[in-house]
């Protein structure tokens, strides 16, 4: 039978082994999960194979991901998951399937999980913007240099609480479940690591005008959060052009989901992604 426990910091180095190999799932990156754990009251079990992951969503149902260094492994996963939610009576149910995990689910109903889309990106189409399709990102970066002096500079610690006000100062009537995600925020800050976190602070006139958050650890980084003072026009344009400059020893870049948020997921296909890694519900019929 499976013992779960609370996911933990202490857990970084044995994920991050496995996702070494699966790379595109951010559902199975140790700091999107670790950034989201108290949301999705995320518990963990480690075996030599695998890793599986039990969340608990917002409507009071638990659902499972899990990461594997082989898939021959899905298998018995499945059969685990069964046995454990028999014992405990509730449905199976695992989120975050790619399609070539779909025949492993025979017994299971399907859906399409539109939600959890991941967004792939090559990180040179980013840095510079090149081409008829990034027409209009070129212009938002090239005004933004013409009326704004924009300092970059990675965080450190003292720049704690600064990052945390610029949050609730964007956050002024914006959508979305804001009060978890700067939940999110403190938990990545309060375990950062500049060897697997980059966090970029911009600045003009020495006033913080916007961040992003990428996740450097793994062989494939991803951009976490990324946020800009909408007052500055083309500050969101420049900020993923910089971070993605400062990617650029890697191919790719994830943007990862867009939370079921119809604006975010507009903007993401904005930037034209490479990829998108499409994830489907299966739930036990």
């Amino acid at each position: 039978m499976i013992n779960f426990r609370v996911l933990s910091k202490l857990d970084k180095d044995k994920i991050n082994s496995f996702t070494s190999k699966k790379i595109l799932k951010d559902t199975s990156v140790f700091y999107s999960l670790y950034a989201w754990k108290d949301y999705n009251s995320t518990n963990i079990y480690i075996s030599d194979n695998y890793i599986i992951y039990m969340h608990l969503n917002e409507n009071k149902e638990y659902y499972f991901t899990y990461t594997i260094n082989d898939d021959k492994y899905i298998k018995e996963i499945i059969e685990e998951v069964e046995n454990y939610c028999k014992y405990s009576k509730i449905l199976p149910k695992f989120l975050d399937i790619e399609k070539y995990e779909l025949p492993f689910f025979s017994s299971y109903n399907i859906e399409d999980d539109l939600d959890s889309y991941d967004y792939i990106f090559n990180v040179e189409d980013l840095a510079f913007f090149k081409g008829k399709k990034y027409h209009s990102k070129r212009n938002f970066v090239a005004q933004f240099n013409k009326d704004y002096e924009c300092n970059v500079v990675q965080y450190d610690k003292t720049k704690y609480e600064e990052v945390i006000n610029f949050y609730y100062y964007w956050s002024k009537d914006k959508e979305g479940d804001l009060h978890n995600e700067i939940n999110c925020i403190r938990n990545i800050l309060d375990i950062y690591d500049k060897s697997d976190i980059l966090i970029l602070l911009f600045y003009s006139n020495n006033k913080l005008i916007g961040f992003s958050f990428s996740d450097i650890s793994i062989n494939m980084p991803s951009i976490m959060f990324e946020k800009g003072d909408a007052e500055y026009i083309g500050v969101n344009q420049f900020i993923f052009s910089k971070t993605a400059s400062f990617l650029n020893r890697y191919k790719y870049v994830s943007l990862e989901n867009d939370m079921g948020l119809l604006n975010l997921r507009q903007t993401k296909l904005s930037y034209h992604p490479f990829l998108v890694l499409k994830k489907y519900i299966c739930t036990k019929k």
